[in-house]
């Protein structure tokens, strides 16, 4: 059934999906505080908080970005965004970053925990699936 969508189709909603998902990476990127569900209200949250853009967290986002796209021009077997991650991690802690308002994901979703939750499957037992 895919071979008989037209390759315009396919383009077009690629491009859109790309668009979006760099849009959505600008809140991050830049440390602002506002954003939206939406196009539109992401570009209005963006504009309504450009007073909260914060220069060292766009600065390492921006190197990270250069050493995963420079890295495996000088050698491809190195997993360079690995090596980005390791590496900016290690800078925003020597910087001490999280004075300078670095947003990490610690700042922005708090302590995520590292333990695993049990699954209760007893529910399951009950569902009739031949009446669904």
């Amino acid at each position: 059934m895919v071979k008989y969508i037209p390759y315009s189709i396919v383009v077009g909603f690629t491009t859109g999906i790309g668009i979006t998902l760099f849009l959505g990476q600008i809140k991050d990127l830049c440390g602002f505080d506002k954003g939206g569900a939406e196009f539109v209200e992401k570009i209005i949250g963006y504009a309504q908080s450009i007073s909260s853009f914060s220069l060292p967290t766009f600065i390492l986002g921006v190197l990270s970005f250069a050493v995963i796209k420079v890295l495996p021009l000088i050698n491809k077997k190195l997993p360079s965004a690995f090596i980005s991650i390791v590496l900016f991690t290690l800078v925003n802690l020597l910087i001490g970053g999280e004075k300078l308002g670095v947003a990490t994901i610690y700042s922005t979703y708090g302590e995520i925990s590292a333990s695993f939750s049990v699954i209760n499957f007893g529910n399951l037992l009950s569902v009739n699936f031949l009446s669904l």
